[in-house]
């Protein structure tokens, strides 16, 4: 038949293997059979599924997300929703930060930061921008050494279109502006910047990491073509998974996080079930088999391995489903799919490729010079080609087998060691800590914490949805001046005027119209605290729980949706931890 494997006289066994050692008559080994007859078009179907795939998958990253961390459904989200409905309002969330030469109150500073000011608030999805010199009783926006000010912008539109907008506007208004040097901070360009150093990162990942896994490879085998395998397979799943998440972002919202674990789990996944098939396969031609014999046995023994560790994994991903966050659900289905692609290629193209390959899988042999360079893995070829069992892990595998308790017991011990820590950790949201040091919106923010007393950017919305500003304006006097008190606040803005320290430091303006709309009105509280600390928690529980206000609230902002996120993931945790504590008794029942 023109399908059939010619078996060439290394291939082919010298006696009939004893039935203990017949390749089993399972499906798995009788789909390996039917790969092994069909594998020149299942090696071409994969090439053209991959061929266009690559235009889909490269730059994903600049389709995905740099968002995911709140609820939808929470109080924060409720509030903001409501903010920009009712109000046309909201927290700022970019953030420009104005250097002067001298003072930043000079003729020429001022003119050019209200020119500033003026050309941003033009620009389309600029829904407002306010600043030092265009603010009424401004002076929380001026640095302590007067020498900065802030120019506070709110974009309009979802997270991905914010993005879209501080990638168009920033370049154009930071650097040198007139007098001014400007720089950027804020939400939007945190996630402008962290996407950015994704995609950065993950080229670096896999720049270092496939050169350090091929050596790794080419120390087990021994041959750079066997070596090459697993790599392969990696590549296959990793630009699969890119494709999956291509398509899901046209359909919903995807973390750009999802890339690093699909470079993570796709490389280590595909090295290690390829380890399971090629290993195997080598075993059985040592023992005499032809290709197809071996290739069926692989597949039929080492290939239930890699269906129930990929059944395993892809389940215990699945907890992650329950959060209402889009971050976690999109770290749920890379994972998930990159598992499902690594197993699919190392059961369905690493066969059609050792088919192929035949004995030449073990072709272009890098022995010789690794045993130069490693005289212990030479040692370790040697006793394993005669036969003897040696090396540091099959020797610890003997002891440890002699003493399960006490090595249980040890294991056990480091673990709980190692995970200690975990009880003193800190969650937060992704803000600019979470980028290196020396990116721009690092180093601005940073400014602008030592700089600056209040936390202007980080503003809390007290939003009051019954109640009519013009007809409570008393109440709503006697309940800022109460929210101002405490020493965590730094001012309060209102419909009635500003106010610091429980009292109302100036009237009411210009500006306080933007804080009234028929029938509610809202405040803006600026902490003086870190809004993503535990001074910055505490001050959102005081707000929603405090006793002197007017109507039902509705608290928003940035460190409202830290409180809102702890609390989402708190609240499924249990579902996640069943879903994964069922997952073994599943996959064990399969």
């Amino acid at each position: 038949m023109p399908d059939a494997v010619a078996e060439t006289p290394t291939d082919r066994p010298t006696s009939d293997p004893p039935p203990g050692q017949r390749a089993g008559r399972s499906r798995l080994a009788a789909f390996a059979r039917s790969l092994v007859r069909r594998r020149i078009p299942v090696l071409l179907a994969t090439l053209v599924v991959a061929a266009v795939a690559v235009p889909f998958a490269v730059g994903v990253a600049g389709r995905l997300s740099s968002g995911g961390f709140t609820d939808p459904a929470a109080q924060s989200a409720e509030a903001d929703e409501f903010l920009a409905e009712r109000f046309g309002a909201g927290v700022s969330n970019l953030v420009l930060l104005a250097r002067a030469p001298g003072s930043v109150d000079d003729p020429a500073a001022a003119a050019a930061g209200r020119d500033l000011t003026l050309r941003v608030a033009r620009m389309p999805g600029v829904l407002s921008a306010g600043a030092y010199w265009t603010t009424p009783d401004a002076t929380p926006l001026r640095a302590r050494n007067g020498r900065s000010a802030l120019v506070l912008v709110r974009l309009g539109g979802g997270e991905d279109e914010v993005r879209t907008t501080a990638k168009r506007l920033v370049p154009r208004f930071t650097g040198r502006q007139g007098v001014l040097r400007v720089s950027a901070a804020g939400r939007a360009q945190v996630a402008v910047e962290i996407q950015r150093h994704s995609e950065k990162d993950l080229l670096k990942a896999e720049a270092f990491a496939t050169p350090f896994v091929l050596l790794i490879l080419l120390l087990v085998f021994g041959s750079a073509v066997a070596a090459a395998l697993p790599l392969l397979v990696g590549l296959l799943a990793v630009l699969g998974t890119f494709l999956v998440l291509r398509v899901l972002s046209t359909v919903t919202s995807v973390s750009v996080f999802a890339t690093n674990i699909t470079t993570a789990l796709g490389l280590g996944l595909a090295v290690d079930y390829s380890l399971f098939i090629i290993t195997r396969y080598r075993e059985e031609l040592a023992r005499g088999r032809g290709t197809t014999e071996a290739i069926a046995e692989s597949v039929r023994t080492a290939g239930r391995t890699v269906l129930f560790s990929a059944l395993t994994v892809a389940l215990s991903l699945t907890a992650l489903l329950v959060f209402p966050l889009y971050f976690l659900r999109s770290l749920a289905c890379a994972g998930m799919a990159v598992v499902a692609l690594a197993a699919l290629a190392a059961l369905v193209v690493l066969p059609a490729a050792l088919a192929l390959l035949g004995p030449r899988s073990d072709a272009l042999d890098m022995r010789p010079p690794l045993r130069r360079l490693f005289p212990r893995t030479a040692q370790r070829d040697r006793n394993r080609d005669g036969g003897e069992e040696s090396g540091f892990w099959h020797r610890l595998a003997t002891r440890a087998m002699r003493r399960p308790v006490l090595y249980a017991v040890g294991v056990v011990g480091v673990l709980v060691v190692f995970g200690l820590p975990f009880g003193r950790a800190s969650f937060g949201l992704a803000d600019d800590r979470v980028l290196p040091a020396d990116a721009a919106a690092h180093r601005t923010a940073q400014q602008l914490r030592e700089q600056f007393a209040s936390r202007e950017s980080g503003a809390l919305s007290v939003v009051l949805p019954a109640v009519d500003a013009t007809g409570s304006a008393q109440r709503i006097d006697a309940y800022a001046a109460h929210l101002s008190g405490p020493p965590d606040v730094a001012r309060v803005d209102t419909a009635t005027g500003s106010y610091e320290r429980g009292r109302r430091s100036a009237p009411a303006g210009p500006a306080s119209a933007r804080f009234t709309a028929p029938g509610a009105t809202w405040l803006s509280v600026v902490p003086s605290v870190e809004p993503y600390s535990a001074a910055g928690t505490k001050l959102v529980q005081r707000l929603r729980t405090a006793d002197r206000a007017p109507g039902a609230v509705l608290v928003g902002g940035e460190p409202a949706q830290l409180v809102d996120t702890r609390d989402a993931l708190a609240s499924r945790t249990r579902e996640a931890a069943l879903i994964i504590g069922g997952t073994p008794c599943c996959c064990s029942s399969c």
